[in-house]
């Protein structure tokens, strides 16, 4: 079931939404997502620019999962901000994030916050400008090659993926 009535509501004044999948506009950006027993997924929600603040609650739930391909290919995406209630990235979230050949486009900051225990297969491979992440205590599950490609990252943030997740790389 989808609803194609975008929401104009902060999405801490809606009132939740049933199981399905919904548009919805916060701060000026649309969000896809998906509500399935009081939690939200986001799905691919078109190509983001710039810096990006994925909202905490989505159709008066929860946002706790950055869903499969959710940014896949945002070219022009600079940073995101994930908030604390997020538990887990999906395969391939934001792979290809790598700015296209434009010098002053591509992923190049992240923090994934304590509250995150899994990252999926491939979630950040070939965000190759990425020189800045920050992995807070608490992420249990990397799948592989989740960081694969990313060559701007420091060999101190490489060594620690390397020993705390092999596979990673």
């Amino acid at each position: 079931m989808t609803n194609e009535n975008e929401t104009e509501k902060s999405p801490i004044e809606a009132e939740p939404k049933p199981n399905g999948k919904y548009k919805e506009t916060v701060d000026g950006l649309t969000w896809n997502y998906e509500v399935k027993d009081g939690t939200v997924t986001v799905l691919n929600s078109g190509k983001r620019k710039g810096d990006v603040v994925i909202p905490p609650m989505l159709g008066g739930h929860p946002v706790t999962a950055i869903g499969k391909e959710a940014f896949y290919m945002c070219g022009s995406l600079t940073s995101v901000t994930i908030p604390d209630s997020v538990t887990s990235i999906g395969d391939y979230a934001f792979a290809w994030c790598n700015g296209f050949g434009d010098e002053h486009a591509g992923l190049t900051s992240v923090t994934i916050p304590a509250s995150v225990t899994s990252i999926g297969k491939n979630a950040f491979y070939k965000c190759t400008r990425l020189v800045s992440m920050v992995i807070e205590d608490g992420v249990t599950s990397v799948g592989n090659e989740a960081f694969s490609c990313c060559d701007s990252l420091d060999s101190a943030t490489k060594a620690l993926l390397q020993s705390r997740w092999p596979n990673s790389l």
